[in-house]
């Protein structure tokens, strides 16, 4: 089972345009993700987590679409990756670090 909140940020009577704030857990209680939801999807920077509760992935969603930069790391808080997004689709600059962190691979 997962639980999950949203957090509605107006003033007046909600709508369909409305700036949310989403954040679900594992069954845990440890969070999963977080992040904005405009008009229902993904918008603006998101969290995701390992079950361990450390950062898994970070960047920015517009239009429930990956964009500009995005982090990943291993459970153990070491960055494995990092590149951009355009439209959803990696672009062709990404980083790649071995399990030490160290940078391996440099494709741009």
């Amino acid at each position: 089972m997962l639980i999950s909140f949203v957090f509605i940020l107006n003033s007046g009577t909600p709508t369909e345009s409305d700036l949310r704030y989403f954040k679900d857990f594992y069954e845990s209680g440890k969070p999963r993700s977080e992040g904005w939801l405009e008009n229902g999807m993904k918008s603006g920077y998101w969290k995701f987590y390992h079950k361990n509760a450390k950062i898994k992935a970070q960047g920015h969603y517009k239009n429930n679409k990956r964009e500009k930069y995005w982090y990943f790391y291993s459970p153990n808080r070491i960055r494995i990756k990092e590149g951009k997004y355009l439209n959803g689709r990696m672009t062709s600059w990404w980083l790649y670090y071995d399990t030490k962190g160290i940078l391996t691979i440099n494709v741009s």
